[in-house]
Protein backbone atom coordinates (compact mmCIF):
# COMPACT_ATOMS: atom_id res chain seq x y z
CA UNK A 1 0.00 0.00 0.00
CA UNK A 2 2.61 2.28 0.75
CA UNK A 3 4.19 1.81 -2.63
CA UNK A 4 1.41 2.94 -4.44
CA UNK A 5 0.73 5.93 -2.41
CA UNK A 6 4.39 6.87 -2.62
CA UNK A 7 4.03 6.45 -6.33
CA UNK A 8 0.70 8.68 -6.31
CA UNK A 9 2.44 11.40 -4.77
CA UNK A 10 5.40 11.62 -6.78
CA UNK A 11 3.23 12.25 -9.35
CA UNK A 12 1.46 15.01 -7.67
CA UNK A 13 4.94 16.54 -6.11
CA UNK A 14 6.44 16.93 -9.33
CA UNK A 15 3.35 17.35 -12.04
CA UNK A 16 3.94 14.71 -14.21
CA UNK A 17 2.10 11.45 -15.05
CA UNK A 18 2.12 8.12 -13.49
CA UNK A 19 3.59 5.96 -16.64
CA UNK A 20 6.37 8.68 -17.03
CA UNK A 21 7.79 8.13 -14.04
CA UNK A 22 8.58 5.06 -14.60
CA UNK A 23 10.01 5.75 -18.40
CA UNK A 24 9.63 5.10 -21.92
CA UNK A 25 11.11 1.58 -21.11
CA UNK A 26 8.42 0.03 -19.39
CA UNK A 27 8.77 -3.71 -18.87
CA UNK A 28 7.23 -6.90 -17.43
CA UNK A 29 10.13 -7.58 -14.40
CA UNK A 30 9.20 -10.85 -12.44
CA UNK A 31 10.36 -11.63 -8.87
CA UNK A 32 11.67 -15.08 -7.94
CA UNK A 33 8.02 -16.24 -6.69
CA UNK A 34 6.33 -14.16 -9.87
CA UNK A 35 3.97 -12.16 -7.92
CA UNK A 36 5.69 -8.52 -8.81
CA UNK A 37 5.07 -7.44 -12.07
CA UNK A 38 4.85 -3.79 -13.52
CA UNK A 39 3.04 -2.98 -16.98
CA UNK A 40 1.70 0.36 -18.73
CA UNK A 41 -1.53 -0.65 -17.52
CA UNK A 42 -0.27 -0.41 -13.54
CA UNK A 43 1.43 -1.86 -11.26
CA UNK A 44 0.80 -4.92 -9.45
CA UNK A 45 2.53 -5.42 -5.61
CA UNK A 46 2.73 -8.30 -3.75
CA UNK A 47 -0.38 -8.21 -2.09
CA UNK A 48 -2.43 -8.95 -6.04
CA UNK A 49 -3.43 -5.39 -6.32
CA UNK A 50 -3.65 -3.47 -9.18
CA UNK A 51 -3.37 0.21 -9.87
CA UNK A 52 -5.23 0.41 -13.23
CA UNK A 53 -4.68 3.66 -15.49
CA UNK A 54 -1.72 5.94 -15.42
CA UNK A 55 -2.57 8.55 -13.04
CA UNK A 56 -2.79 12.91 -14.04
CA UNK A 57 -0.48 15.04 -12.39
CA UNK A 58 -3.20 16.24 -10.18
CA UNK A 59 -3.29 13.02 -8.48
CA UNK A 60 -6.86 12.31 -10.36
CA UNK A 61 -7.21 9.03 -12.28
CA UNK A 62 -7.83 10.21 -15.98
CA UNK A 63 -11.76 11.82 -16.59
CA UNK A 64 -12.46 11.63 -12.83
CA UNK A 65 -13.01 14.08 -10.70
CA UNK A 66 -12.68 12.04 -7.40
CA UNK A 67 -10.09 12.81 -4.92
CA UNK A 68 -6.96 11.23 -5.60
CA UNK A 69 -7.51 8.70 -2.11
CA UNK A 70 -10.59 7.50 -3.34
CA UNK A 71 -9.02 6.53 -7.02
CA UNK A 72 -6.69 4.92 -5.17
CA UNK A 73 -8.66 3.05 -3.12
CA UNK A 74 -11.01 1.94 -5.96
CA UNK A 75 -8.39 0.82 -8.49
CA UNK A 76 -6.39 -1.31 -5.98
CA UNK A 77 -9.79 -2.80 -4.59
CA UNK A 78 -8.53 -2.18 -1.28
CA UNK A 79 -9.93 -3.16 1.91
CA UNK A 80 -11.22 0.06 3.51
CA UNK A 81 -9.84 1.47 6.70
CA UNK A 82 -10.57 -0.20 10.00
CA UNK A 83 -13.46 1.43 11.81
CA UNK A 84 -10.88 1.80 14.83
CA UNK A 85 -8.05 2.99 12.73
CA UNK A 86 -10.86 5.96 11.19
CA UNK A 87 -12.93 6.33 14.29
CA UNK A 88 -13.10 9.79 15.97
CA UNK A 89 -13.26 7.91 18.96
CA UNK A 90 -10.43 5.77 18.42
CA UNK A 91 -9.00 6.34 22.43
CA UNK A 92 -7.48 4.18 24.38
CA UNK A 93 -8.24 4.43 28.17
CA UNK A 94 -7.33 7.15 30.15
CA UNK A 95 -4.05 6.09 32.89
CA UNK A 96 -4.37 8.31 36.13
CA UNK A 97 -0.62 8.36 36.51
CA UNK A 98 2.47 6.88 34.01
CA UNK A 99 4.44 6.43 36.74
CA UNK A 100 4.77 3.13 38.37
CA UNK A 101 6.33 3.74 41.82
CA UNK A 102 3.85 3.00 44.85
CA UNK A 103 4.81 6.44 46.58
CA UNK A 104 3.77 8.58 43.29
CA UNK A 105 0.71 6.95 42.98
CA UNK A 106 -0.34 7.85 46.37
CA UNK A 107 0.78 11.27 46.73
CA UNK A 108 -1.75 13.85 46.52
CA UNK A 109 0.40 16.24 43.80
CA UNK A 110 1.62 14.41 40.45
CA UNK A 111 5.38 13.94 40.47
CA UNK A 112 8.04 14.25 38.21
CA UNK A 113 9.19 11.01 37.62
CA UNK A 114 7.78 10.67 34.01
CA UNK A 115 10.13 13.99 33.01
CA UNK A 116 12.80 11.87 32.34
CA UNK A 117 13.14 8.85 29.27
CA UNK A 118 11.07 6.44 31.04
CA UNK A 119 12.12 2.59 31.01
CA UNK A 120 8.29 1.35 29.22
CA UNK A 121 8.74 1.77 25.70
CA UNK A 122 5.11 2.88 25.00
CA UNK A 123 3.89 6.33 25.57
CA UNK A 124 0.87 8.55 25.18
CA UNK A 125 0.76 11.40 23.17
CA UNK A 126 -2.30 13.52 22.37
CA UNK A 127 -3.57 16.09 20.18
CA UNK A 128 -6.58 18.32 20.24
CA UNK A 129 -8.89 19.78 18.15
CA UNK A 130 -11.53 22.17 18.60
CA UNK A 131 -11.93 25.38 18.22
CA UNK A 132 -10.40 28.51 19.68
CA UNK A 133 -11.98 31.05 21.32
CA UNK A 134 -12.16 33.59 18.35
CA UNK A 135 -10.88 37.41 18.51
CA UNK A 136 -9.30 36.86 21.81
CA UNK A 137 -5.41 35.61 22.15
CA UNK A 138 -5.47 35.75 26.43
CA UNK A 139 -8.74 33.17 26.16
CA UNK A 140 -7.38 31.13 24.33
CA UNK A 141 -3.93 30.47 25.76
CA UNK A 142 -5.81 30.00 28.99
CA UNK A 143 -7.63 27.02 27.04
CA UNK A 144 -4.49 25.27 25.45
CA UNK A 145 -2.93 25.23 29.35
CA UNK A 146 -6.52 23.71 30.61
CA UNK A 147 -6.37 21.36 27.86
CA UNK A 148 -3.06 20.69 28.17
CA UNK A 149 -3.90 19.60 31.92
CA UNK A 150 -6.55 17.53 30.99
CA UNK A 151 -4.48 15.53 28.43
CA UNK A 152 -1.81 15.08 31.26
CA UNK A 153 -4.51 13.65 33.69
CA UNK A 154 -5.31 10.92 31.34
CA UNK A 155 -1.45 10.16 30.91
CA UNK A 156 -0.12 11.81 28.14
CA UNK A 157 3.05 13.28 28.16
CA UNK A 158 2.99 15.36 24.61
CA UNK A 159 -0.21 16.68 23.14
CA UNK A 160 -0.34 18.97 20.15
CA UNK A 161 -2.57 21.95 18.80
CA UNK A 162 -3.27 23.20 15.10
CA UNK A 163 -1.74 26.34 13.42
CA UNK A 164 -2.21 29.48 14.49
CA UNK A 165 -4.75 28.48 17.07
CA UNK A 166 -3.61 31.06 19.69
CA UNK A 167 -4.48 33.71 17.22
CA UNK A 168 -6.47 32.59 14.36
CA UNK A 169 -5.56 33.16 10.99
CA UNK A 170 -7.49 35.38 8.76
CA UNK A 171 -6.81 38.58 9.15
CA UNK A 172 -7.43 41.01 5.97
CA UNK A 173 -4.07 43.26 6.71
CA UNK A 174 -0.60 43.33 8.57
CA UNK A 175 -1.78 45.53 11.58
CA UNK A 176 -4.52 43.21 12.43
CA UNK A 177 -2.36 39.80 12.75
CA UNK A 178 0.54 42.40 14.86
CA UNK A 179 -2.36 43.40 17.31
CA UNK A 180 -3.43 39.78 17.47
CA UNK A 181 0.06 37.79 17.69
CA UNK A 182 2.06 36.99 20.44
CA UNK A 183 4.77 38.23 22.03
CA UNK A 184 7.11 35.45 23.22
CA UNK A 185 9.45 37.96 25.14
CA UNK A 186 6.24 39.43 26.65
CA UNK A 187 5.49 36.33 28.80
CA UNK A 188 2.51 35.69 26.98
CA UNK A 189 2.86 32.01 26.55
CA UNK A 190 3.89 32.11 30.56
CA UNK A 191 -0.04 29.82 31.48
CA UNK A 192 0.79 27.03 29.40
CA UNK A 193 4.66 27.01 30.20
CA UNK A 194 3.02 26.74 34.36
CA UNK A 195 1.06 23.69 33.29
CA UNK A 196 4.16 21.83 31.24
CA UNK A 197 6.13 22.89 34.43
CA UNK A 198 3.89 21.27 36.78
CA UNK A 199 2.29 17.85 35.01
CA UNK A 200 5.52 17.66 32.74
CA UNK A 201 3.60 17.35 29.96
CA UNK A 202 5.05 18.81 26.86
CA UNK A 203 2.78 21.13 24.61
CA UNK A 204 3.59 22.04 20.62
CA UNK A 205 0.86 24.99 20.01
CA UNK A 206 1.00 27.38 16.91
CA UNK A 207 0.16 30.62 16.52
CA UNK A 208 1.10 34.46 14.55
CA UNK A 209 4.60 36.11 16.66
CA UNK A 210 5.32 39.33 16.68
CA UNK A 211 9.32 39.56 17.12
CA UNK A 212 10.56 43.09 17.03
CA UNK A 213 9.10 44.50 13.88
CA UNK A 214 8.73 40.59 12.40
CA UNK A 215 5.23 38.78 11.97
CA UNK A 216 6.02 35.39 12.08
CA UNK A 217 3.96 31.73 11.96
CA UNK A 218 4.96 29.92 14.41
CA UNK A 219 4.77 26.76 16.22
CA UNK A 220 6.40 26.40 19.91
CA UNK A 221 7.53 23.56 21.68
CA UNK A 222 6.81 23.94 25.15
CA UNK A 223 8.29 22.19 28.02
CA UNK A 224 8.66 21.91 32.01
CA UNK A 225 11.55 24.51 31.83
CA UNK A 226 9.82 26.94 29.28
CA UNK A 227 10.43 27.04 25.43
CA UNK A 228 12.11 23.79 24.47
CA UNK A 229 12.20 25.61 20.78
CA UNK A 230 10.44 27.77 18.31
CA UNK A 231 9.64 26.89 14.25
CA UNK A 232 8.90 29.60 12.04
CA UNK A 233 7.31 28.67 9.00
CA UNK A 234 9.40 29.19 6.37
CA UNK A 235 7.10 28.05 3.18
CA UNK A 236 4.30 30.80 3.40
CA UNK A 237 1.59 30.57 0.84
CA UNK A 238 -0.47 33.30 -0.35
CA UNK A 239 -3.43 32.69 1.54
CA UNK A 240 -5.15 34.23 4.56
CA UNK A 241 -2.75 35.54 7.17
CA UNK A 242 0.22 34.12 5.49
CA UNK A 243 0.32 37.10 3.04
CA UNK A 244 1.28 39.59 5.62
CA UNK A 245 4.15 37.90 7.41
CA UNK A 246 7.75 37.65 7.37
CA UNK A 247 10.38 34.87 5.68
CA UNK A 248 12.30 33.71 9.02
CA UNK A 249 16.17 33.46 8.47
CA UNK A 250 17.21 30.02 8.53
CA UNK A 251 18.42 28.83 11.83
CA UNK A 252 18.85 25.56 10.98
CA UNK A 253 16.27 22.13 11.04
CA UNK A 254 13.67 22.34 13.93
CA UNK A 255 14.70 19.41 15.62
CA UNK A 256 14.86 19.42 19.77
CA UNK A 257 15.91 17.02 21.77
CA UNK A 258 12.89 16.19 24.68
CA UNK A 259 12.68 13.58 27.77
CA UNK A 260 10.54 11.59 25.25
CA UNK A 261 12.78 11.44 22.49
CA UNK A 262 13.65 13.94 19.39
CA UNK A 263 10.77 15.97 18.07
CA UNK A 264 10.72 17.83 14.53
CA UNK A 265 8.80 20.69 13.74
CA UNK A 266 7.06 21.84 10.32
CA UNK A 267 4.03 23.98 9.36
CA UNK A 268 1.15 23.29 7.58
CA UNK A 269 1.71 23.71 3.77
CA UNK A 270 5.47 22.52 4.79
CA UNK A 271 3.87 18.91 4.19
CA UNK A 272 4.26 19.61 0.49
CA UNK A 273 8.06 19.73 0.82
CA UNK A 274 9.41 16.48 1.09
CA UNK A 275 13.10 17.84 1.85
CA UNK A 276 11.48 19.97 5.16
CA UNK A 277 10.32 16.02 6.62
CA UNK A 278 13.69 14.46 5.17
CA UNK A 279 16.04 16.69 6.53
CA UNK A 280 14.27 16.90 10.29
CA UNK A 281 14.28 12.87 9.96
CA UNK A 282 18.24 13.08 8.72
CA UNK A 283 18.57 15.05 12.12
CA UNK A 284 17.05 12.61 14.38
CA UNK A 285 13.56 13.42 14.67
CA UNK A 286 11.94 10.78 16.01
CA UNK A 287 8.15 11.99 15.97
CA UNK A 288 7.52 15.03 13.35
CA UNK A 289 4.51 17.66 14.63
CA UNK A 290 3.01 19.62 11.85
CA UNK A 291 0.32 21.64 13.13
CA UNK A 292 -2.14 22.36 10.54
CA UNK A 293 -5.01 24.86 9.48
CA UNK A 294 -6.31 22.94 6.37
CA UNK A 295 -9.55 23.46 4.42
CA UNK A 296 -11.47 21.07 2.99
CA UNK A 297 -10.02 21.99 -0.49
CA UNK A 298 -6.55 20.80 1.10
CA UNK A 299 -8.19 16.75 1.57
CA UNK A 300 -5.05 15.45 -0.50
CA UNK A 301 -2.71 16.45 2.71
CA UNK A 302 -4.38 14.39 5.33
CA UNK A 303 -5.39 11.72 3.15
CA UNK A 304 -1.96 10.89 1.47
CA UNK A 305 0.68 13.00 1.73
CA UNK A 306 0.80 12.04 5.80
CA UNK A 307 1.13 8.81 5.26
CA UNK A 308 4.25 9.40 2.62
CA UNK A 309 5.91 11.79 4.83
CA UNK A 310 5.49 9.10 7.72
CA UNK A 311 6.69 6.06 5.70
CA UNK A 312 9.34 7.52 3.34
CA UNK A 313 11.40 9.05 6.66
CA UNK A 314 10.28 5.89 8.85
CA UNK A 315 9.10 8.47 11.94
CA UNK A 316 5.88 9.05 13.68
CA UNK A 317 4.16 11.77 12.00
CA UNK A 318 1.03 14.01 13.91
CA UNK A 319 -0.63 16.50 12.37
CA UNK A 320 -3.18 18.28 14.42
CA UNK A 321 -5.91 20.28 12.50
CA UNK A 322 -8.54 22.73 13.26
CA UNK A 323 -11.87 21.99 12.35
CA UNK A 324 -14.09 24.86 12.74
CA UNK A 325 -15.27 27.76 11.05
CA UNK A 326 -13.11 30.97 10.57
CA UNK A 327 -14.36 34.23 8.53
CA UNK A 328 -15.77 31.73 6.14
CA UNK A 329 -13.15 29.08 5.93
CA UNK A 330 -14.27 25.63 6.83
CA UNK A 331 -11.43 23.84 8.17
CA UNK A 332 -11.58 19.67 7.81
CA UNK A 333 -10.18 18.26 11.16
CA UNK A 334 -8.81 14.84 10.21
CA UNK A 335 -6.05 15.54 12.75
CA UNK A 336 -4.23 12.14 13.05
CA UNK A 337 -1.25 9.88 13.92
CA UNK A 338 0.54 8.02 11.24
CA UNK A 339 3.35 5.46 12.70
CA UNK A 340 6.51 4.85 10.69
CA UNK A 341 5.34 1.93 8.43
CA UNK A 342 2.18 4.81 7.04
CA UNK A 343 -0.42 3.19 9.06
CA UNK A 344 -3.11 5.52 10.64
CA UNK A 345 -3.03 4.68 14.13
CA UNK A 346 -5.96 7.56 15.15
CA UNK A 347 -8.06 10.13 13.26
CA UNK A 348 -10.07 12.61 15.02
CA UNK A 349 -12.59 13.48 11.60
CA UNK A 350 -14.52 15.94 12.37
CA UNK A 351 -14.63 15.73 16.27
CA UNK A 352 -14.18 17.47 18.94
CA UNK A 353 -12.04 16.41 21.79
CA UNK A 354 -8.19 15.11 22.99
CA UNK A 355 -7.60 12.28 21.39
CA UNK A 356 -4.54 9.94 22.62
CA UNK A 357 -2.75 6.91 21.68
CA UNK A 358 0.59 4.81 23.08
CA UNK A 359 3.71 4.65 20.77
CA UNK A 360 6.98 3.25 20.90
CA UNK A 361 8.88 5.97 19.48
CA UNK A 362 11.93 3.67 19.23
CA UNK A 363 10.13 2.24 16.52
CA UNK A 364 11.33 5.59 14.43
CA UNK A 365 14.62 4.82 15.21
CA UNK A 366 14.96 2.15 12.63
CA UNK A 367 15.57 3.14 9.26
CA UNK A 368 15.26 -0.32 6.85
CA UNK A 369 13.46 -3.06 6.44
CA UNK A 370 14.80 -6.21 6.06
CA UNK A 371 12.31 -9.33 5.29
CA UNK A 372 14.87 -11.95 4.80
CA UNK A 373 18.23 -11.02 6.07
CA UNK A 374 21.65 -11.62 3.13
CA UNK A 375 18.40 -11.76 0.71
CA UNK A 376 15.48 -9.02 1.03
CA UNK A 377 16.85 -5.62 2.54
CA UNK A 378 15.64 -2.02 2.00
CA UNK A 379 17.81 0.99 3.40
CA UNK A 380 16.90 4.00 2.16
CA UNK A 381 18.88 6.08 4.56
CA UNK A 382 21.85 4.33 4.06
CA UNK A 383 21.47 3.83 0.17
CA UNK A 384 20.91 7.69 -0.23
CA UNK A 385 22.94 9.37 -2.74
CA UNK A 386 22.89 13.09 -1.90
CA UNK A 387 25.60 13.69 -4.44
CA UNK A 388 23.56 13.05 -6.91
CA UNK A 389 20.84 15.37 -5.43
CA UNK A 390 22.51 18.44 -6.56
CA UNK A 391 19.67 19.78 -9.15
CA UNK A 392 17.58 19.96 -6.37
CA UNK A 393 18.64 22.73 -4.92
CA UNK A 394 18.29 24.33 -8.35
CA UNK A 395 16.13 26.91 -9.70
CA UNK A 396 15.08 25.09 -13.17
Amino acid sequence: MSSDINYLIACIENSYYYFAMLGSDIHTRASAQGKHMMRTTGHLPPTGRRMTGCLAADGLAPGSRSSAAFVLRASMNARPPSKRSRSPTSRLPPASRTCRKPACRTARQACRCHISRQEDPLMKLAFAQFAPIHGDTAATIDLVAAKAREASAEGARFIAFPECFLTGGSFENREALLAASVDVERGDLAPIIDVSRQTGILVVVGFYQTRGPQALNTAALIGPDGIIGLHHKMHLPFMIGDRFVDIPESSGPSVFETPIGKVGLAICYEIRFPEVARTLALHGAELVVLPAAWPEAARILPDIFSRVRASENFVYFLSSNRNDLDDGMQFMGSSHLIGPDGVELVNAGMADGIFTVDVDLAKARVKSIIRDPGVYEVHPFRDRRPQDYGICGTTP
